[in-house]
């Protein structure tokens, strides 16, 4: 059975869709409606996640407005509240989703705590800690104090901002002197195990080996080296403080570095003559005693919270990660034909360095953690004193089976043809679904997985809430209506680059879906449902150009070409259907020479709306007809329509009445049919001959391919328009010496202001050339 299967990645119940949503969902729409039109057995898996920390942070903000504080409901009263909230906004994203007319099976919706997906989760966690690979264990986490639990790094932001560089002083063993280091946190010099240096920093080759003091206590730690200090920095010597750093854990553990705490949870120092007092109380009562300095820094933050991160020791469970990607890379890499990625490095790199993962949290929503604890020991039975774990587990963990999840009931349908995903979570969620899918069913999750980038503002920058730059899509809709959003998105999208949203370039796209709007008018009005039998020269063509495409386009599905394919209906659709086909068709009706015309020119709508249902379903529903290819290889209509082109652009500038019947001269060496004569014939022409050397009158010339063109008007009428020409080509010149000026001045700008700058000069040459090759002038 030929199936395609697509999997979309679970919105968060935390508000309404967002632009980001709405690409997604749209690369994955328009796949769907085309494998449908194809034939094949589809399906799109859809369901809500339940957004852990995400959920329940804004839960308690939105019960603060009414001033309820969560320490005043009861554990059940909090879920109820937990729960309305989740079923009013599951709510909104399907109405959302609707509006926004995706083709999503809503009745087959799953949700990461429906009791399907928490049976399954639970038998995983337990098959997991049955066979060693969940363990429970005090390490290094990122700590949110205000929340009170740990958080994954995806939920931790970067500000720069000014902070307090602090200079302290370490006594080296048997001297006088002293190592003077710098730190942003001199709280935590209380859980200092080393000070290391740079191996190869002249500076202190002799104090390799030493030990010094620590600053306000009576400990001494051992002077280390390392390639990873960075000799420019400060004094070029760093502090090593393994239980409140990331980085120091690494070298904590290369070189078996004792763990001190210096305080806990409650942010308490626990050692040390300050014991008792708050970190922001220590910092202040060292502040007095050593000198410091303004410096620029990135600070971690909480995204959920606000508060400040502390890489903080605390008591987790953690899933080894390691031995599971490793198995799912063996088999990929054996065979990598049943699973293509967009970023394949980067997932290789993933699988590759993949460290043990804190899969709990200290919160209330979430699948609880089903294991039984007393001090250190814990197990899946109870036993005696024993309490069941507070834990839920991390909302990634449950993501992380979502395949299984969303395809319980359509195996035959498994491994999914197609994963859609933004690139910013193949660490966070798409490689923990490779791994635990491997682990679980000995196979890959997914055939094909294709990353886009993110969608930014039109400066370039993400769109947040603190910059009032996000766009609700459904006011977007009001605006602008569906199909110019679809093909916006579609016709920008290359793989894993980010999209600069601007209502401006959405233009382009309205005036497509207006001319389609107009075509489909005219059509609707001049066609009939009617058979016809022979096709004349122009018809042919058409039919040609309609193989050509479809044919072109069933490529870049293929191949996830969503650009290319958007812009190459586009160009079919606007030029050679409405501009060239359409136009010819009101000359032929003029004439009444040709037969069957009304019946093809119904049949080549309807292909073309085939063409066009996948990108912008809800424009018009197409008719499915008999497939009718080409019988001869058609006429060399180009040359018609760029003729044609130019004469209408001719007797638009003059102001000529179209009526007007015009001596026309094409000087060539070749040949040329009687059929294609007839064709110019149509425009009121008034064919003098076909010769090979122009007339000695001054005519209004212009060239098409290897023919020289000449028309017989009034004198004032030739240099008239001689005239226009001569200023059109001026004003390219001068708007392409300012803009190769302006590209000098940006060299050091933003590439995405270059880029804008080039792309208008290649349009403008472009245009010059154009001219150029036609009037040759």
């Amino acid at each position: 059975m030929k199936y395609f299967s697509a999997l979309l990645p679970p919105p968060n119940l935390t508000g309404i869709l967002h632009l980001g949503h709405m690409w997604n969902a749209i690369l994955q729409d328009v796949l769907v409606r085309f494998n449908k039109q194809e034939g094949k057995e589809v399906y799109w898996g859809y369901g809500l996640d339940h957004a852990g920390i995400s959920l329940q942070t804004k839960v308690e903000s939105e019960l603060k407005k009414q001033g309820i504080q969560k320490s005043s409901l009861t554990k059940e009263e909090f879920q109820t509240k937990l729960w309305e909230w989740k079923e009013i906004h599951a709510q909104k994203i399907r109405e959302q989703y609707r509006e926004l007319e995706f083709d999503l099976p809503f009745e087959d919706e799953r949700f990461t705590l429906d009791a399907e997906s928490k049976k399954l989760v639970l038998e995983v966690f337990k098959k997991l800690y049955q066979e060693g690979f969940i363990y429970r264990d005090e390490r290094l986490v990122n700590w949110d104090p205000v929340l009170k639990t740990a958080i994954s790094d995806i939920e931790v932001i970067y500000k720069s901002e000014k902070a307090k560089l602090y200079s302290l002083k370490y006594l080296i063993e048997g001297t006088s002197n002293y190592l003077t280091v710098a730190t942003t946190r001199p709280e935590t010099i209380f859980a200092d195990v080393a000070l290391f240096v740079h191996p190869d920093d002249e500076r202190y080759q002799d104090l390799i080996g030493k030990r010094v003091k620590v600053p306000f206590t009576e400990r001494y730690i051992p002077i280390l080296s390392d390639f990873y200090v960075d000799k420019e920095f400060g004094t070029g010597a760093m502090k090593c403080t393994p239980a409140h750093d990331f980085n120091d854990w690494k070298l904590g553990k290369k070189y078996s570095l004792p763990l001190i705490k210096a305080y806990g949870e409650e942010g308490i120092l626990l050692l040390g003559r300050y014991e008792g007092l708050r970190k922001e109380e220590v910092r202040k009562v060292i502040e007095k005693e050593v000198e410091w300095e303004e410096y620029t820094t990135n600070i971690s933050y909480s995204e959920r919270s606000g508060a400040k991160i502390e890489p903080l020791l605390s008591k987790q469970w953690f899933l080894k990660a390691a031995p599971l990607a490793k198995e799912a890379l063996i088999y990929w890499k054996k065979h990598k034909e049943e699973m293509k990625v967009s970023s394949e490095e980067r997932l290789v790199e993933y699988l590759e360095n993949m460290e043990d993962w804190c899969i709990s949290r200290q919160l209330d929503w979430g699948i609880k953690i089903p294991v039984w604890i007393k001090d250190e020991e814990h197990s899946l039975d109870r036993f005696k004193d024993a309490l069941p774990s507070e834990d839920v587990l991390d909302t990634w963990f449950s993501s992380s089976l979502w395949p299984l999840i969303v395809f319980a009931k359509k195996e035959e349908l498994f491994p999914i043809s197609l994963l859609v995903s933004g690139r910013d979570i193949l660490l966070f969620w798409i490689s923990r679904m490779v791994f635990m899918t491997y682990y679980l069913e000995h196979k890959l999750p997914f055939k094909n997985i294709y990353l886009h980038g993110l969608v930014l503002d039109s400066q370039h920058r993400k769109m947040s809430k603190s910059l009032n730059n996000g766009i609700d899509p459904l006011e977007l809709k009001k605006e602008y209506g569906l199909e110019a959003i679809r093909l916006f998105f579609l016709g920008n999208t290359h793989q894993e680059n980010n999209i600069a949203f601007s209502k401006n370039k959405l233009d382009y796209y309205s005036k497509f879906v207006h001319k389609l709007k107009n075509a489909s008018i005219f059509v609707a009005s001049e066609s009939t449902q009617e058979a016809f039998k022979a096709l004349n020269s122009a018809e042919e063509w058409l039919l040609f150009k309609l193989q050509e495409v479809e044919q072109e386009i069933k490529r870049h599905y293929n191949n996830l070409n969503f650009a290319f394919l958007t812009e190459r209906v586009i160009s079919f659709a606007w030029d050679e259907f409405c501009n060239k086909y359409l136009e010819l068709f009101k000359l032929i009706k003029k004439s009444n020479s040709f037969e069957n015309t009304k019946g093809f020119l119904f049949y080549a709508w309807n292909r073309l709306l085939l063409l066009l249902n996948p990108l912008i379903p809800s424009f018009n529903i197409p008719i499915k007809l008999p497939v009718i290819t080409p019988t001869k290889k058609p006429l060399n209509m180009e040359w018609f329509f760029k003729y044609l082109n130019t004469y209408i652009s001719i007797k638009k500038q003059l102001e000529l009445d179209w009526d007007l019947r015009i001596n026309t001269r094409l000087v060539t060496e070749k040949e040329y049919s009687e059929e294609l004569l007839d064709y110019l014939k149509l425009l009121n022409h008034e064919l003098i001959e076909v010769a090979k050397e122009r007339s000695k009158e001054r005519t209004l010339t212009f060239f098409i391919e290897d023919v020289m063109v000449e028309l017989f008007l009034p004198e004032e009428k030739v240099l008239k328009y001689e005239k226009y020409i001569v200023q059109v080509k001026a004003k390219l010149n001068e708007e392409l010496k300012f803009l190769k000026n302006r590209l000098i001045t940006l060299a050091k700008a933003p590439e995405h202001l270059r880029k804008e700058v080039q792309e208008k000069i290649t349009k403008y040459e472009n245009e010059l050339t154009s001219y150029t090759t036609l009037y040759g002038q």
